[in-house]
């Protein structure tokens, strides 16, 4: 696109960061909407904005329309389709097992950013960057909206429990089985619940988002910059 339409890796690096300020100024506000309503709308509205924002990307023809497309748009709706929404979607139907379900949920994301590279050359390769933008719209719109469907806010909506304890264990199953559900109870009764204001007042989540959050900044600056500078070098595909 740079090459195309003359822009400085300085101006297209610029997208990508004020996609991750919009990204940041949304977020706080998800997680009361998700309590309260669950994910499901959150991810369908988000999987509509940012699949139709990508595809509007095809169209640009001036920087500034990048800037909106790419880092305002698409930004909004990814944050509410992506990793956030729902790891605290699957952390609900999980106690017991709820490290090995998020961890799940973002093998299948670092999956996704391993596998979109070599599939978005091939389109490219095919139909130009143009055509490749409406293709990866098409197709977020495509997946994101149906799976929504299927989302649920808790399992007690629906009159189970986390990780399908069972509210009482019957005498007459085997004893693995008991010991097995007793376990399982007594994750679900130790959880704890913490509210917005204890949150925002522990020490531990301000470390956890400093660090997290610095640790974005390092991975996604070389990212961002690490092909362009491999071709300085006289590297080829």
């Amino acid at each position: 696109m740079g090459a195309s339409m003359g822009w400085s890796r300085t101006s297209l690096a610029g997208v990508k960061t004020v996609g991750r300020l919009t990204e940041a100024l949304v977020a706080p506000l998800l997680g009361p909407l998700i309590d309260r309503y669950g994910a499901r709308w959150l991810m369908a509205a988000g999987g509509l904005v940012s699949g139709v924002s990508l595809m509007v990307v095809a169209s640009v023809e001036e920087l500034w329309q990048l800037y909106l497309y790419l880092g305002v748009l698409a930004p909004l709706g990814g944050v509410c389709l992506g990793g956030f929404v729902a790891s605290v979607t699957v952390a609900n139907w999980f106690v017991a097992k709820r490290g090995r379900a998020v961890g799940l949920v973002q093998m299948g994301m670092s999956f996704g950013t391993t596998a979109l590279p070599l599939v978005t050359s091939g389109l490219i390769e095919l139909w130009g960057w143009r055509g490749a933008w409406i293709a990866l719209g098409a197709v977020n719109v495509a997946l994101a909206i149906p799976a929504a469907v299927f989302v649920r806010r808790r399992p007690e909506d629906m009159g189970l429990l986390p990780d399908g304890a069972k509210a009482t264990v019957p005498a007459i199953q085997g004893t693995s089985e008991v010991d097995r559900a007793s376990r399982l109870r007594e994750a679900v009764d130790a959880d704890v619940v913490w509210t917005q204001r204890e949150v925002l007042r522990s020490r531990l989540m301000w470390v956890l988002v400093l660090s997290w959050g610095f640790a974005q900044f390092a991975m996604a600056s070389t990212t961002l910059h690490m092909v362009p500078f491999f071709q300085d070098l006289g590297y080829r595909c």
